[in-house]
């Protein structure tokens, strides 16, 4: 997905630890996908306008414009606490969620045991660290999961590409 490079927005810290996961010869290996309309946080699904966002959360804390150098578009992060999402063109494109306020499908939320995630995602995670994935669609988006004492840390989407 071009419309933006979830490495970007991760951070140094994440960018790098992303990197590590992806040079691994199992970020390529996963061939059981899930729907993106299977992976909403609050409600909030990928692709839908950004308005519907705004019903669900409300205005957001903070918004950040981005303007990436590289043949990127450009998009907005809206800030719920610790939390964001992506909004490309109005759509939203991804998420990075930090906090347990905000609850991923199948009633997923920070600080939750690993054993859960593994429960509902099951054999579709590949794992790498203290880290799991899982690949939606046929595209390069993954649903990125890292873990902290077999917690989950936070959640977010991120492209290959």
């Amino acid at each position: 997905m071009k419309k933006h490079k979830q490495l970007i927005q991760q951070g140094p810290i994440k960018a790098f630890l992303i990197l590590i996961f992806c040079g691994s010869s199992s970020c390529y290996s996963s061939s059981i996908k899930i729907q993106k309309d299977d992976v909403s946080v609050a409600g909030v699904m990928l692709g839908i306008d950004y308005n519907w966002l705004l019903s669900k959360l409300g205005q957001p804390e903070k918004v950040e414009h981005i303007e990436p150098e590289m043949d990127i578009e450009p998009y907005d992060k809206y800030y719920y606490g610790k939390s964001f999402f992506v909004i490309t063109n109005k759509i939203v494109t991804g998420f990075e969620i930090n906090d347990s306020n905000l609850e991923l499908s199948h009633k997923i939320k920070v600080g939750d045991d690993l054993e859960k995630v593994k429960k509902v995602y099951s054999e579709r995670l590949v794992f790498e660290r203290d880290q799991a994935k899982v690949r939606l669609n046929n595209s390069d988006d993954y649903l990125l999961f890292v873990f902290v004492n077999n917690k989950v840390y936070s959640f977010s989407i991120y492209s290959e590409n």
